[in-house]
């Protein structure tokens, strides 16, 4: 597959190579992916709590709700269009977005994020999160990432050479 150096998938991705098929014909030309990943806004569940079990899909569901705020906050802030779960491309000059639908199967391009409104990249978020990559934009907003955790310093490695 020429222009394309390497991929980073996440856990239980059963098949990369039409994802990365799609990624090289969606590019523009002499557009290159060095790498290619799924990334997800980061859930914030429910965790060491207690509860009934009829509570479960309830909270299950609050969860799934928020989550989808978090997104389109996120958005927002970073002024950029994302989704709760992704499929980003880093080419030479940005990184391409696609919406990931079931078993991380590309939907629509959602959009791109310019490299050079990376100003900084570090891996592991806020907390001892090994699967967390904070990408730090121009305009002074983050983006928090979650990736393979085997991969994340990989990942964060490929993107500050982006940035």
């Amino acid at each position: 597959m020429a222009g394309l150096s390497q991929y980073v998938g996440m856990v239980r991705s059963p098949d990369w190579k039409p994802i990365l098929t799609g990624a090289v014909a969606g590019l523009e030309p002499g557009e290159q992916v060095s790498v290619i990943f799924g990334a997800m806004i980061p859930h914030e569940f429910f965790r060491g709590h207690v509860m009934t079990a009829e509570l479960v899909p309830l909270l299950l569901i609050m969860d799934h709700v928020r989550w989808r705020y978090r997104t389109r906050a996120a958005s927002r802030s970073a002024q950029i269009p994302l989704a709760p779960r992704m499929i980003i491309a880093v080419t030479g000059r940005r990184l391409v977005i696609w919406a990931a639908r079931r078993r991380w199967r590309p939907g629509n391009v959602v959009g791109d994020l310019a490299r050079d409104r990376i100003i900084e990249v570090n891996c592991g978020g806020t907390g001892s999160r090994p699967d967390l990559i904070v990408l730090h934009l121009t305009d002074g907003e983050t983006l928090t990432l979650r990736v393979s955790a085997t991969q994340a310093a990989e990942l964060a490695r490929r993107l500050r050479q982006a940035a």
